[in-house]
């Protein structure tokens, strides 16, 4: 297929990822690949079997009673007494603060002894021995000996605690506290150790301020109770000063008012409806049909009994009549009149019912402050109680579910987890290993690759399937030729022929073979003119055939159903020089000759001298054997030689 010097349309862009060329790549390099994730996976399990040493978790499990974060109230005081600063019990506290008490250095360095953390090698690994490198150093007084010091061995216990040992929250408020150790027995008794002091110091802490609370109480009982009595003293002289009632009658204006603007802007409407009634009658003396149905789209309550009684209209359309200038200024009066009342005494209700709003808010107020203060009174005195009757009571703080016990399996490592990390990493580096190896060979594994490489258009494709792998006598080629054609050959041959080139160069990038058979096929197809093939790689195979002459350094082979094909008598005599002036006198006695050269490399001097006489290429592309050097040389002597059509057939 024709190709002129463009970048084809269907080529990738450069910024695209071509995804079957990747995939071509990752194949061709599944040796590799397979080798790498071998190895990795390998790798992985002898660390997980060999290297990794085990770890176990011990964990201990308890969930807080209700109410050990305080005195527990009832839920309709328990809002109020938040509000003034009163604590009313909480369950989540002590959790939530759990984990810091544990990590924290004064928590840690007093369960250390009890958990025998400083004698423990995996917590406090023992000072190295010095090497004989290490005692010259010392010896020559440039390094220190190691020595051990309070400081890095509290410092050690602490940083492992904290790596070592979590807390973590359930959703159902089970607090688990596990410890991480390789030796499972420590871990549980570490665990233990850990719980044990963490409750005890939790139900301390909780004994103090509920002793502090009683003081704190006793005190704010007195405040308080002389705070209602003076509250309520306000209420009873407020009352007596206005009327208790200030909130019904605040209600009952606010409902008058609404009725009363409702009435002015009904008056309002009238006096805009009579507007229009005075536009009417200034034009018309009659009230037509239209006008009256115009009046009632712009005014439907004209239909109302008010409004038709100012102009003494009857219930029905019909009847109504245009209005003289008395009558609209007489209802015009009588609407005004109305309505400047209805103003006076919306104003007049407005102002009463503002200050009853005043007076009612003060109500409100004074109300609201004696509940707080009667609620607050409540709330000490119930919590007074309850601190006085639970003083000296030792209870648990929490419920303890399960003690951590030594755990039989190891908790990590995961030999599976480790096993497919190594298979993922292996696929991984595996397949990078492969890739840049394939940038760096710059081998071309699909046909967009080719065809955006070349700037053309495969023309056929899949012809060393049809071609077959043996390598087969020419005649028995030109058999199978004519028994089972191939349709995309036929089809650059008719366009090989419609361009009417001199001579056409055959240039492999992979098999030399199927070139040859290429080349042989496109002569075959040549109808018209007298065709020559000249084979300079010498894989036509013409068993039986003697030479009927010579052309130069070649020898000549006139088949009986084929074209006559020219090889070289002796490879060692093969020249550039010399095969340029053997085609040029062949080109003489035939209309076209097909020159089927050498590999793409191997034999760039002869196609370079070939290709200045040259009108048509004919790249046969390799997927998986071209690379990208090997496009270059095509296109770099497609270009210097000025060839403008090109044809491409994928093996």
């Amino acid at each position: 297929m024709e190709a002129r010097l463009t970048d084809s349309p269907d080529a990738p862009l450069d910024d695209e990822i071509d995804l079957a060329e990747l995939f071509s790549a990752l194949l061709s390099n599944w040796l590799l690949i397979g080798a790498t994730t071998a190895l990795f996976s390998a790798a992985a399990i002898y660390y997980a079997v060999w290297v990794a040493e085990p770890t176990y978790d011990a964990g201990a499990k308890f969930a807080f009673e209700d109410g050990s974060g305080g005195i527990s109230l009832p839920s309709e005081l328990g809002g109020l007494a938040a509000l003034v600063g009163v604590s009313g019990g909480t369950s989540g506290g002590p959790a939530q603060t759990l984990e810091d008490r544990i990590k924290s250095r004064d928590f840690i360095l007093k369960i250390a002894p009890e958990a025998g953390l400083f004698e423990d090698p995996e917590v406090n690994p023992p000072v190295g021995q010095v090497g004989p490198v290490g005692a010259l150093l010392i010896a020559a007084g440039i390094s220190e000996p190691p020595t051990a010091s309070d400081a890095k061995e509290q410092m050690r216990v602490i940083d492992w605690v904290n790596e070592s040992v979590s807390v973590e929250l359930g959703e159902n408020g089970v607090v688990t506290v596990a410890t991480t150790h390789v030796d499972p027995h420590r871990a549980a008794e570490i665990t233990n150790t850990i719980v044990n002091h963490a409750l005890a110091t939790l139900l301390e802490d909780q004994e103090r301020k509920s002793r502090a609370q009683i003081d704190y109480l006793s005190k704010q009982l007195l405040d308080v109770q002389a705070d209602v009595e003076a509250t309520t003293a306000s209420i009873t002289e407020y009352a007596v000063e206005n009327d208790l009632a200030s909130d019904q009658e605040l209600a009952r204006a606010s409902a008058q008012l609404v009725l009363l603007r409702e009435q002015r802007d009904s008056f309002r409407s009238f006096l805009a409806a009579l507007d229009d009634l005075q536009a009417i009658a200034e034009k018309n003396d009659i009230l037509t049909a239209p006008l009256r149905q115009q009046l009632v789209t712009d005014h439907p309550f004209i239909r109302d009994a008010d409004f038709r009684r100012l102009l003494s209209w009857p219930s029905s359309p019909v009847n109504w009549v245009l209005p003289d200038a008395i009558q609209l200024a007489t209802a015009r009066d009588r609407t005004t009149q109305r309505l400047e009342e209805v103003e006076r005494t919306i104003n007049e209700f407005e102002e009463d019912a503002r200050r009853n709003a005043s007076a009612a808010a003060e109500l409100a107020a004074l109300e609201r402050e004696a509940t707080v203060q009667k609620t607050i009174y409540e709330v000490i005195v119930q919590q007074f109680e309850t601190q006085r009757i639970t003083d000296g009571f030792v209870a648990s703080i929490a419920d303890v579910y399960e003690m951590a016990v030594p755990p039989v399996q190891p908790s990590a490592p995961n030999n599976k987890l480790i096993a497919a990390l190594g298979l993922v990493l292996g696929l991984v580096v595996g397949s990078g290993l492969g890739i840049v190896r394939s940038m760096r060979r710059g081998v071309l594994h699909t046909a967009n690759a080719l065809s955006d490489a070349m700037n053309g258009r495969i023309g056929a494709d899949r012809v060393a399937k049809y071609f077959g792998g043996r390598r087969r006598p020419v005649d028995r080629r030109i058999a199978q030729f004519e028994k089972r054609p191939h349709n995309q050959l036929d089809e650059v041959a008719v366009e090989i022929a419609q361009g009417s080139p001199k001579r056409v160069l055959v240039l492999p990038t992979g098999s030399e073979q199927v070139a040859g058979a290429v080349g042989l096929y496109l002569a075959l197809s040549e109808e018209g003119p007298r065709c020559a093939v000249v084979d300079l790689t010498g894989t036509l195979d013409l068993k039986g055939a003697a030479p009927a002459g010579e052309e130069g350094s070649l020898d000549r082979f006139d088949l009986a159903s084929g074209p006559t094909v020219f090889k070289p008598a002796d490879k060692t005599r093969v020249s550039p020089f010399t095969i340029e002036q053997a085609v040029a006198g062949i080109e003489h006695e035939f209309d076209r000759v097909l020159v089927i050269c050498p590999r793409v490399g191997a034999g760039a001097p002869i196609a370079a001298a070939l290709a200045s006489g040259a009108q048509r290429l004919v790249s046969v592309l390799g997927a998986g054997r071209t690379t990208r050097q090997q496009t270059d040389r095509l296109k770099a002597l497609r270009d210097r030689f000025k060839i403008s059509q090109q044809t491409l057939i994928l093996e």
